[in-house]
């Protein structure tokens, strides 16, 4: 439950979700832009300023276990070069951007520690590991084909009407993963995020 996260915990979490939030959005809608949708980009969601992305049932869920989702984005199938498959690669190369993301992040925990004074370097690099930890998660959970999750849009794309019908109840499917992480604190998830998460840690020992 969130009583068992700690304090530290928790302020490294919220600043994990922001900016994942605001990369994951922003790659999100540049893939649809380069896929031909321009929708997202009117939406003004092509932009790496979090407020654009947040969603706060998401963030919630974040804090609690370690994975979110952001505002849905609006990307059409009809609008997307190859159609179905052309949303499906848009879902997975944003995913995919999140956990190079990770990455990159990981390998920076080195320069910051080597240029920082150590108290503060410390807080740095501990929240640049929550960062690439919290990426791993964030993934694997938005592959998930359900609204408000961006696996979402896989739906959309191929049950349309169901998909709709399900939006209509994004705001209660949202309210109840948040329950469900902070009740399980993801620990259903486990399975699913290890070797993602590994793989993002290849040679960190994290």
């Amino acid at each position: 439950m969130l009583t068992e996260i700690s304090m530290p915990q928790i302020m490294m979490r919220i600043i994990a979700m922001v900016v994942l939030m605001a990369v994951h959005g922003f790659s999100l809608a540049l893939l649809a832009r380069a896929f031909g949708d321009r929708g997202p980009q009117y939406d003004g969601r092509l932009t790496l300023n979090p407020l654009n992305h947040l969603n706060v049932l998401g963030l919630v869920a974040g804090i609690a276990g370690r994975t979110g989702w952001i505002i849905p984005m609006d990307i059409a199938p009809k609008d997307v070069r190859d159609g179905r498959a052309g949303i499906v690669a848009i879902v997975v190369l944003s995913l995919l951007v999140l956990i190079g993301f990770g990455m990159l992040v990981l390998q920076a925990r080195i320069l910051a520690a080597s240029l920082l004074d150590p108290t503060i370097s410390n807080y740095v690099v501990m929240g640049m590991t929550t960062i690439a930890d919290c990426a791993a998660w964030f993934a694997v959970f938005n592959l998930l084909p359900l609204p408000p999750l961006t696996g979402g849009l896989i739906l959309a794309a191929f049950a349309p009407r169901a998909a709709a019908a399900i939006a209509k109840q994004s705001f209660w499917i949202g309210s109840a993963i948040v329950i469900l992480m902070v009740l399980t604190r993801g620990t259903w998830m486990q399975p699913l995020v290890t070797p993602v998460r590994n793989l993002v840690f290849l040679g960190f020992g994290g």
